[in-house]
């Protein structure tokens, strides 16, 4: 037997005062898929401009896939899909002549846990810098520097072109404290 979860989404009507107030995302009717296993359904949400917007729900329900949909992470993953429509300021960001890049730019993730893009570890760090254009000896500083704030540069500095999401499973990193609460995301 196979338990599924399914995400159930409902908007909370605005306060009276905030009548008029800007919605900034608005996901309409979202599809998907892994594969030929449909993961979301016919998921929307509308988000506030300026105000806090939490998803809660059981695990494995599909929060976080809704909101890697957001960005578009899902691209990264082959066989993954996405139909519906997500506005950001009223462009369809699964369109696709959407500038991922600069979406990205736009819409950050930060996961609970560590999750890498399906890359080296130093291109997971340096992703940031290098869609800026920054140079070769700035974005090799800027890799150091960050894994040394963190505290992994003397675990990983032997290993940074080896898969971050490989690094990420070893027992190795399940163990360390580091690894269960790091963040995604690049200092810039």
């Amino acid at each position: 037997m196979i338990a599924t979860a399914s995400m159930q989404t409902k908007v909370a009507p605005p306060p009276l005062r905030d009548v008029d107030a800007e919605i900034k995302l608005d996901a309409r009717h979202v599809d998907f898929f892994y594969g030929d296993f449909q993961a979301l359904h016919d998921a929307s949400l509308a988000v506030q401009a300026r105000k806090i917007t939490a998803l809660i729900g059981p695990s494995g329900c599909g929060k976080t896939t809704f909101l890697r949909v957001f960005n578009r992470m899902h691209d990264l993953v082959p066989g993954t899909r996405a139909s519906g429509e997500v506005l950001l300021d009223g462009h369809n960001v699964l369109s696709p002549d959407t500038d991922v890049i600069n979406l990205r730019r736009q819409v950050g993730m930060l996961f609970q846990r560590a999750n890498p893009f399906p890359k080296s570890i130093y291109d997971n760090v340096a992703y940031g810098p290098h869609i800026l254009g920054w140079s070769k000896i700035q974005i090799d500083q800027v890799v150091e520097e960050s894994l040394k704030d963190t505290g992994l540069w003397d675990e990983v500095k032997d290993r940074l072109r080896r898969s971050a999401r490989r690094w990420i499973r070893s027992p190795r990193c399940a163990s360390r404290n580091s690894c269960k609460n790091s963040r995604s995301g690049i200092r810039s």
